[in-house]
């Protein structure tokens, strides 16, 4: 069976041998970012998902993928072709789980008043909750929205709108400008968004799941699911 994790990062180093032994394979990128960093030697199968290019699989040859807190920081455009890619390398019947920063709590939580510290960036802790709140959407915005912004933004547009003004606010982030800062948060995601954009894949059976709540073995896995449960989204689906 071939497992793969996709932008694992420190997948197998930080978490223990486990993963090794269970068979997965990490298959990120070596930015300059990660050169002091243990992920670096984690890497199995080198692929910038940036690049837009064919992840170095043949067609419906793996088993299982699985990606989690990576999407966020990769633009919409990497995110569509990686969904795409895990389509067409993955076996009829194969399943995808995806899990990232849920904007949908985020927001809902700053609306609600009650915006905890999200713990994304230590530099933010003594951070108002409209910073915590475009921290965890789209960090380069940290600094050159105010409060001010913030506020009249949630008031004046729906979320899906607020969601799509902070995206255009963004701009286009290129590949050398996400090679510079590869742990920013550069776009913005929600179950409905994920549902839509892995339909447009090509996968069928699309659900939303919760943290170690798998409907398949290989992703019950306690080594899995760790990045911030609280404020993540999790979905699965099968080619």
């Amino acid at each position: 069976m071939i497992k793969l994790s996709f932008g694992g990062g420190t997948f197998q180093g930080l978490r223990g041998s486990t993963a090794i032994e269970d068979g997965w394979l990490n298959v990120d990128y070596p930015f300059p970012w990660y050169m002091n960093k243990k992920s670096r030697r984690n890497i199995d199968v080198e692929c910038n998902f940036m690049e837009l290019g064919p992840i170095p699989y043949s067609d419906n040859t793996v088993d299982i993928i699985y990606t989690e807190h990576c999407i966020e920081h990769l633009t919409e455009i990497a995110v569509a072709h990686m969904f795409k890619e895990a389509h067409r390398i993955l076996v009829p019947g194969g399943g995808f789980r995806v899990s990232c920063p849920d904007a949908d709590i985020a927001y809902n939580m700053y609306c609600d008043e009650k915006l905890e510290r999200l713990g994304f960036d230590r530099k933010l802790l003594t951070a108002t909750k409209e910073t915590e709140l475009i921290d965890m959407l789209l960090t380069p915005l940290v600094g050159k929205v105010t409060d001010t912004d913030v506020k009249k933004l949630v008031v004046e547009n729906t979320k899906e709108e607020f969601y799509k003004k902070l995206q255009n606010l963004l701009g286009d982030i290129s590949k050398e400008e996400q090679e510079r800062t590869p742990g920013y948060h550069i776009s913005i995601w929600h179950f409905n968004k994920l549902e839509s954009q892995l339909h447009d894949a090509g996968f069928a059976n699309v659900s939303k799941s919760e943290s170690g709540a798998s409907y398949m073995k290989a992703f019950r896995r306690p080594y899995l699911d760790r990045t911030a449960p609280e404020h993540s989204v999790y979905v699965e689906c099968r080619k």
